[in-house]
Parts: structure tokens; C-alpha cells; sequence
């Protein structure tokens, strides 16, 4: 680190959940121009941008996406699902985390492709609180299939709905 990012860094705010949220729902409405577009690259594209987004205001460690959460220090794991599939993959950890919740807090995507591009539709927040199996207990919202890793499906996830803008392509064409 440089010394004037060493100064820079002092002058930022602490990235807070709020602060997570507050960005993640500007999202909502947005196209995007990728270049692939399996989900993987359009995730990619998506936290990757929030990432640079978040870093010009607020002070927090980047990580590794490939190490586990994208927000660590929040607990905070950011998810970009199709709108038509809501599903996405977790590490699996224990069969515990089915009954009693992930541990971690879930940022959802949800987006429509157009060729290349794609529009962000709802951006969801899920608190650590209800990431459980909603068969295992009584307060999840997710179906966790278990393997190598989880397989969540979304139950109906309006009231966790953060952005306050719903558009999709086929809105706009009609």
C-alpha cells in the first residue's frame, strides 16, 4: 500500500451491512454489458463491480471470493441468481447449517439476459437469522440440497425485496 492509499484509507468510512445494502440497491434497474454469460461471469461481474463501488467510500478488507464470503468482516455472502431459477451454491460446512442457518447473511441478485446484456431485477437481502431449510426449522426461507457443497433454492423472497425498483426487458418491450 502506498503511502497516499495509507492516507486515503484513513479518511474512509468502516463499511457497515447498511452500508452494503444502502449501495446494492442502486443496483436494481441497472443493464450490464458482459462478455460471458454463464452465471458464474455474470456473478463475477456483478460483485466484482460492488466491490470497486463500495471501496471509494468505505474502508474494508476485499478478501478472496474465492476464500469464502465476499464480506467477511459482515458475514456477508453476496449471491447472483438468474430471475427465473432462483438458486445459487454455498460451502457446505456441516449438515448442522441446515437446521440452524448458514451463519452468514446472504445479498441476493436476481437478473434477466438480453444477449449481452443483463438487468439487474431485485436485489434481496437475507439476514443470517432465516438462511436455514425451511423443512428443518421454522424460521428458514431457503431449500438446502446437500454435496459437495449446498444448493439453496429461494423460497418467495418479496419481503426481504431491498431495492424499490422492479423493470425487466420484456416490461420494457411490451
Amino acid at each position: 500500500m502506498s503511502q497516499v492509499d495509507k492516507v486515503m484509507h484513513l479518511w474512509l468510512e468502516k463499511l457497515s451491512t447498511s452500508d452494503v445494502c444502502e449501495v446494492a440497491t442502486t443496483y436494481a434497474g441497472i443493464t450490464l454489458q458482459v462478455e460471458r454469460l454463464d452465471g458464474k461471469s455474470i456473478g463475477t461481474v456483478v460483485e466484482n463491480k460492488l466491490r470497486y463501488d463500495l471501496a471509494e467510500n468505505f474502508d474494508f478488507d476485499p478478501g478472496s471470493v474465492a476464500k469464502g464470503l465476499d464480506f467477511r468482516e459482515l458475514e456477508i455472502d453476496v449471491k447472483v441468481t438468474l430471475a427465473s431459477s432462483l438458486q445459487n451454491s454455498a460451502p457446505y460446512a456441516s449438515s448442522d447449517q441446515a437446521r440452524d442457518g448458514l451463519g452468514y447473511s446472504l445479498l441476493i441478485f436476481t437478473y434477466e439476459r438480453d444477449g449481452c446484456l443483463v438487468r439487474i431485477i431485485d436485489v434481496f437481502f437475507l439476514p443470517k437469522t432465516v438462511t436455514a431449510d425451511h423443512r428443518q426449522s421454522e424460521f428458514g426461507l431457503l431449500t438446502m440440497t446437500p454435496a459437495l457443497q449446498w444448493r439453496l433454492q429461494y423460497k418467495p423472497l418479496d419481503a426481504y425485496k431491498i431495492n424499490k425498483i422492479t423493470s425487466s426487458f420484456s416490461q420494457e418491450k411490451s
